[in-house]
């Protein structure tokens, strides 16, 4: 199934009323008076964050079924989210511009990389299967709380399978491949012209040396972060009720075409191997990223990174530098204050301390965020469609599945 990560995103003229009326928003994004998100019925995550400084920018994230075309047109509409829109957009330099959906189009920013961690589960499968599997796992505790739980793997399927017959009829049916046959090979297709990118950069390694070096003598490590932003980042942070936390970074890249060029073809190489390869709930072998994309912005001067991802900031910024920090560094070594890199990646997200320092100074408050399912995590996800699958296909080993549970 087709699904889409990309941000709307235009100078903001009234950032005061802009930030009141999100401020607003941000105590019931599913349900408020302005946008209420929930209404976007395609949406698995959806947030409304202000840049301020001399560039002031609203960045309006979107993860959901669907294409681009398919969610605007559902924007302008619906009305209770067209009316949002113009609420919010109004306050921005290009507002109206042709019309609203002309005014969205030609602001969308399209990643230059992006993750989608359980691939091809829309959200409404995903909500379905949680209660599902919810269902399941009540009607076993309350024939253990019976005594009348069967004694045998058979007996404990035949309960299973006799409940979800009755409350759930629709998850015997075959869901088909998260993704399919067809789709996989023309994702591996789209790795060859990767190639292209790595030679260039292979090619160029010699000066490339040379600008790490310079970079290591000139580099400072950063600053403690401001009390107020950490105040603001930890006030968004940790919800009642969530399992899982967002992020916004916008960094400044380095200047010179150098840079830009190796930024933007470590993102080429990123995108076209992590729709290959990274499809079964984990990038590399980080298993809580929900979403999470980079753009290039800011006219190519900024590189901007959105992510919905399970556990706190910190868990998840440890994993980066245990887990991927080759990755992460080949990626953030081409931007401002960022720890230096070796040949490309090593080193930079190795610096620990002073890679999280950085990081959390180029975070933003998020001051919207919308989540379809706060409770559920990655591997939550594949657990239940891997338990729904398994209603309809008896599985030779039925006592692992039911260990699912």
């Amino acid at each position: 199934m087709e699904q889409s990560v990309f941000t709307i995103i235009d100078r903001v003229d009234d950032v005061d009323g802009l930030r009141r009326v999100l401020s607003e928003m941000g105590s019931d994004p599913s349900d408020n008076d302005v946008l209420p998100l929930g209404q976007l019925e395609r949406a698995h995550f959806a947030s409304l964050t202000v840049r301020t400084g001399d560039r002031p920018l609203v960045v309006f994230e979107l993860n959901v079924d669907g294409s681009i075309d398919d969610t605007i047109a559902d924007l302008v509409d619906i009305p209770e989210l067209a009316s949002g829109v113009a609420e919010i957009f109004g306050r921005c330099r290009g507002w109206p511009g042709a019309g609203p959906a002309a005014y969205l189009t030609e602001h969308v920013q399209r990643p230059a990389a992006f993750h989608i961690g359980n691939t091809g589960r829309s959200r409404s499968r995903t909500r379905d299967e949680a209660v599902l599997v919810a269902g399941i796992e009540t009607r076993i505790d309350d024939a253990q709380a019976a005594a009348e739980l069967p004694g045998s793997v058979g007996g404990v399927a035949t309960l299973v399978r006799n409940g979800a017959t009755e409350d759930a009829p629709w998850a015997f049916e075959d869901p088909g491949p998260n993704v399919g046959m067809l789709d996989r090979v023309g994702r591996w297709l789209r790795v060859v012209p990767a190639v292209v990118p790595l030679v260039a950069i292979v090619v160029t390694s010699p000066y490339l040396l040379v600008k790490e070096a310079r970079d290591r003598a000139d580099w400072t490590p950063p600053p403690p972060v401001d009390p107020e932003l950490a105040a603001d980042l930890e006030a968004a942070e940790d919800r009642v009720g969530s399992i899982q936390n967002h992020m916004l970074s916008i960094v400044d890249i380095n200047p010179g075409p150098y840079r830009r060029m190796i930024l933007r073809s470590v993102l080429f190489v990123i995108e076209r191997l992590a729709r290959a390869l990274f499809i079964h709930g984990k990038l590399g072998s980080i298993s809580t990223i929900h979403f999470a994309h980079w753009a290039i912005i800011d006219d190519g001067r900024s590189l901007m990174f959105l992510s919905n991802f399970d556990g706190s900031w910190e868990s998840y910024l440890d994993d980066f530098i245990e887990k991927v920090s080759h990755g992460l560094t080949a990626v953030w070594s081409s931007c401002d204050g960022f720890p230096p890199a070796r040949f490309l990646i090593g080193e930079g997200a190795t610096h620990g301390p002073e890679f999280k320092a950085w990081a959390r100074a180029s975070m933003h408050p998020t001051l919207v965020w919308y989540q379809a399912y706060p409770t559920l995590g990655v591997t939550d996800i594949d657990l239940n469609s891997r338990v729904r699958r398994g209603l309809g296909s008896r599985p030779k080993d039925e006592g692992a599945w039911l260990d699912e549970l």
